[in-house]
């Protein structure tokens, strides 16, 4: 499948809405943090689910293995070495 740009361009608007909403902790119930919380999940969802190929289980289990198992196992031997 190929990119489509301008849904990359609005995912990509979409975490930097998601990291805005994070970090407005102390203007939490603001008109522009309320409008910001209901738009940015929702729009983020909407273009990832979009996008979504079903895969077979073994190549997903490799991807899987190596996208999240490998830094996970990283990150935990790093945590028993520095403990």
């Amino acid at each position: 499948m190929k990119r489509v740009e301008w849904i990359d361009v609005v995912r990509g608007l979409a975490m930097v809405m998601i990291v805005v909403g994070h970090s407005l902790y102390g203007y939490t119930f603001s008109a522009f943090a309320r409008t910001l919380f209901a738009v940015h999940v929702p729009v983020f969802f909407v273009l990832s689910g979009y996008l979504f190929t079903q895969k077979k289980w073994k190549v997903l289990f490799h991807k899987g293995k190596l996208n999240l198992l490998l830094p996970y196992m990283a990150t935990c031997l790093l945590i028993i070495i520095l403990s």
